[in-house]
């Protein structure tokens, strides 16, 4: 596992308003609430600028003290959301897992074909 992220998200004004005090995790990206800690970087509505975006890749694309606790977060997540005692072939793994571990894995497959890794 050896992929870069980070998570930007923004919505209009109004719904931010609205649903800023309503929403009450410590985090928004799915990995992060999955970590339970922050592991990948988080953009979030005016914080979400090209520039952050930009300074934020910077910090995790080379190899450094960030990028590496990046990358050993993602393998705890991935560890929590495939835990060794319930590893199988391929074709069953996938069907028992949960609906955020599928969403997980078909994510994590998207990045590594983005980035040519298998």
């Amino acid at each position: 596992m050896r992929d870069s992220v980070c998570d930007g998200y923004r919505v209009s004004s109004l719904t931010y308003l609205l649903g800023k005090p309503r929403v009450k995790v410590p985090h928004f990206a799915m990995v992060n609430l999955i970590a339970g800690e922050q592991v990948v970087p988080e953009l979030v509505q005016h914080d979400f600028t090209a520039a952050n975006v930009a300074a934020k890749l910077r910090e995790i694309l080379l190899e450094g003290a960030a990028r590496d606790r990046m990358l050993e977060g993602l393998t705890r997540v991935k560890g929590k959301l495939n835990p060794p005692e319930t590893r199988a072939p391929e074709k069953r793994r996938r069907l028992r897992q949960t609906a955020p571990q599928r969403s997980f894995s078909t994510w994590l497959d998207l990045a590594r074909t983005v980035h040519g890794r298998s």
